[in-house]
C-alpha cells in the first residue's frame, strides 16, 4: 500500500502525472502494479511509458507538465509559456511551450517543442514548481512572437519587479545574436529607448504615464530624478529639469498614512518654493482621461518655454 500512497503523492506534485521511470522507481513498483492501475481506470496511459490520473481536470499546468516529460530530464518551460508562468507585463497563459536539448523542434496540436543546446545554467529557474527558462532569456525568447511595444512593457515590468535589468536584457540579447535568430531584432528595437544604465522605473505606473506623453510627442522627462534639499534629498517620478516641470505618478495617494502626508505637504512646499511645476497622475486619470494629462503636461511645458 505505501507503494500506491507514494505514487498518488508524486503525481499530484506533478498536475496528475506520472512517468513508467518514475513510478518503477518508487519502492515496491513494478510493470505489473501499473498495468492494475491502468486496468481499474487509475491511470490512463497518455503516451508509451507515460501516464495521467485518471478523472483529473486536463489543465494548462497538467499540458506543461507533461510536455516537461516528453522533453526530458533537462527540458524546461519556454517561450509564450514561460512569459505566461512569469506574468510578464499580465501575460496570460495560453501556449504549451518547451526547450529540450533532444528532441528536434516540431508543433503538435498541443505543444510546441524548441530544440536548443545553447541553454546555459544561468538561463534556468524554477517558478511554482516548473523548470522554466529565466526571466531575462524569455524576454529574449519573446522578441519572435510580440511587437516592439509589448515587449518594451514586459521588459518594464520585469525590472520593476526586480527580476531582471536593463543591462541584464542588453547583455543577453547580444550574447544569444546569431544569424537566423529570430526576435533578436524586436529586443534590439525595444532595448534602444531603453539604454544600460537607465534606471529602474519607479512604478508600473510611472512607465505608462512615460509612455503616454511620449508617444503624444511630449518631450521624453527624466524618470526619477533627484533634487538635493539640504540634509534632504526629494526624487520626482518624471522631470523636464530644464523648465523646471514634474509629474508625480500617484498610485495609492489613498493609503497614505497622516505622517505621509505630512511629509508630502513638505516635500510640495519645499519643490514649488524652489520653482518646480509638479503635476500629478493618477490611475485613474491615466486609465478614464489620459488626453486630459497629455494636454495638461503640454500647457505646462509651453508656460515655462519648453514647446
Amino acid at each position: 500500500m505505501a507503494f500506491f500512497g507514494d505514487l498518488a503523492a508524486l503525481a499530484q506534485r506533478q498536475h496528475g502525472t506520472i512517468t513508467r521511470a518514475q513510478a518503477l522507481a518508487i519502492e515496491g513498483g513494478t510493470d505489473g502494479q501499473l498495468a492494475t492501475l491502468v486496468r481499474n481506470g487509475v491511470l490512463v496511459r497518455h503516451l508509451p511509458g507515460l501516464y495521467v490520473v485518471s478523472g483529473m481536470p486536463d489543465t494548462w499546468h497538467r499540458r506543461l507538465q507533461l510536455a516537461l516529460h516528453v522533453g526530458g530530464p533537462l527540458a524546461v518551460v519556454s517561450h509564450r509559456a514561460s512569459a505566461g508562468l512569469w506574468r510578464l507585463d499580465r501575460y496570460r497563459p495560453g501556449r504549451v511551450e518547451v526547450l529540450s536539448p533532444h528532441l528536434g523542434a516540431r508543433t503538435g496540436d498541443r505543444a510546441v517543442v524548441h530544440r536548443s543546446i545553447d541553454l546555459p545554467e544561468r538561463d534556468r529557474e524554477v517558478v511554482h514548481g516548473f523548470p522554466v527558462t529565466s526571466v531575462t532569456r524569455t524576454l529574449v525568447d519573446m522578441g519572435r512572437y510580440v511587437g516592439i511595444d509589448r515587449l518594451g512593457k514586459m521588459i518594464d515590468d520585469a525590472v520593476v519587479r526586480g527580476l531582471t535589468s536593463y543591462e541584464e536584457v542588453g547583455q543577453r540579447a547580444s550574447e544569444l545574436s546569431r544569424s537566423g535568430r529570430n526576435g533578436v531584432v524586436t529586443v534590439r528595437e525595444a532595448m534602444s529607448t531603453r539604454p544600460s544604465g537607465a534606471p529602474a522605473p519607479g512604478s508600473p505606473l510611472e512607465v505608462d504615464v512615460r509612455r503616454l506623453l511620449v508617444d503624444h510627442g511630449l518631450p521624453d522627462p527624466v524618470p526619477q530624478f533627484a533634487i538635493e534639499c539640504g540634509e534632504l534629498t526629494y526624487q520626482l517620478d518624471l522631470a523636464w529639469p530644464g523648465p523646471l516641470v514634474a509629474v508625480e505618478c500617484d498610485g495609492f495617494r489613498f493609503h497614505r498614512t497622516p505622517e505621509q502626508l505630512d511629509w508630502d505637504d513638505r516635500r510640495r512646499t519645499e519643490l514649488s518654493l524652489r520653482g518646480w511645476m509638479v503635476l500629478h497622475a493618477t490611475w485613474n486619470l491615466v486609465r478614464n482621461d489620459p488626453m486630459r494629462l497629455v494636454a495638461d503636461v503640454r500647457r505646462a511645458l509651453e508656460s515655462r518655454g519648453a514647446l
